[in-house]
C-alpha cells in the first residue's frame, strides 16, 4: 500500500498499531509512504485495475471511478503503482 504521511498517520490509528505491525511482521502487506498528497486511488489485481479521480477542489469524487480488466489497462495501472512504489518512503516500526 502507498499512501500519504496524513493517509498512513490516520490508518495505523484506525487500525490499531498492534495489528499493523503483526501485518507487516507476518508479510501479509507493506507499507511505504509519500511526503506529497497523491490525488489518485488506485487499485490493481490480475484481473482488473480501479482509477478513483479526484475533483479539481482537490476531493475524492466517487462519481469519477474507472475500471477495466483490459490487458494493457492493467499494464498502465502497474507502471503507475511502479513510479509511485520508486519515490515511496518504505514505513515499519522499530
Amino acid at each position: 500500500m502507498i499512501v500519504s504521511k496524513g493517509i498512513l498517520t490516520a490508518f495505523v490509528k484506525d487500525i490499531g498499531k498492534d495489528v499493523v505491525k503483526k501485518g507487516l511482521d507476518d508479510g501479509n502487506f507493506s507499507l511505504k509512504y509519500l511526503d506529497e498528497n497523491i490525488k489518485i486511488a488506485l487499485a490493481i489485481s490480475n484481473k482488473f485495475v480501479s482509477v478513483g479521480l479526484f475533483k479539481t477542489d482537490g476531493t475524492y469524487d466517487q462519481n469519477r471511478l474507472l475500471l477495466s480488466n483490459k490487458e494493457k489497462a492493467i499494464a498502465w495501472g502497474l507502471n503507475l503503482f511502479k513510479s509511485y512504489d520508486d519515490y515511496g518512503v518504505s514505513f515499519g516500526f522499530n
